[in-house]
């Protein structure tokens, strides 16, 4: 009978040593420190980051990763085109006897679109200016004509450059890519209030 009694005792013992080590194992399964749970969100975050980074290293944008970028070579120029006209200052055409200026003006370059690129872009590949800005210290009068209809209007000087485009990478012309050729209008510093008449 007391063999039958300590062998009974020997397996509930056993029992509750392995409901222990399940309840254990289970805890900490279950538990997460703050800290692990910060230490896998910013690791999901930076997995993430790295994945944006690779995407952004694929970019057409990325000139450094050897991808193809479309490049202006000046055959030409600079040709002066004067007072050039640029846009409107002023709303409807109206019978005025004059106008009067005292803001800023910005005139920015341009460039035909059989070039293939942006007037900055070309601008900058040949070094000339994209955009002149003037500043007014006084306020400007203008004469008008009030017997016709008239707009105050902004003109500026440019340089003419004749040139062509094409796609380059890591500095060589892209093969298979064949040149574009227009005009790019490059704004002086010289810029004119004129008063124009329908």
């Amino acid at each position: 009978m007391k063999n039958r009694n300590a062998v009974a005792a020997l397996a509930l013992a056993a029992i509750f040593g392995m409901s222990a080590l399940t309840g254990a194992t289970s805890a900490s399964a279950d538990t997460t420190s703050p800290a692990a749970a910060g230490t896998r969100a910013v690791g999901a975050s930076t997995t993430a980051v790295d994945a944006a980074a690779q995407t952004d290293s694929n970019s057409p944008d990325c000139i450094v990763c050897g991808v193809p970028v479309k490049k202006a070579v000046k055959l030409s120029g600079p040709v002066l085109i004067s007072k050039k006209f640029v846009r409107y200052l002023t709303g409807a055409w109206a019978r005025s006897t004059g106008y009067a200026w005292s803001s800023s003006t910005t005139v920015s370059a341009s460039i035909d679109s059989s070039v293939g690129m942006s007037a900055a872009g070309a601008s900058s590949n040949i070094g000339v200016s994209a955009s002149v800005t003037k500043s007014y210290s006084i306020t400007v009068n203008i004469a008008a004509s009030s017997t016709r209809y008239s707009k105050l209007g902004l003109a500026s000087n440019f340089n003419r450059y004749y040139v062509k485009s094409a796609y380059f990478q890591d500095g060589k012309q892209l093969a298979g890519s064949s040149w574009s050729y227009g005009y790019l209008y490059a704004p002086t510093k010289d810029q004119f209030l004129i008063v124009y008449y329908q």
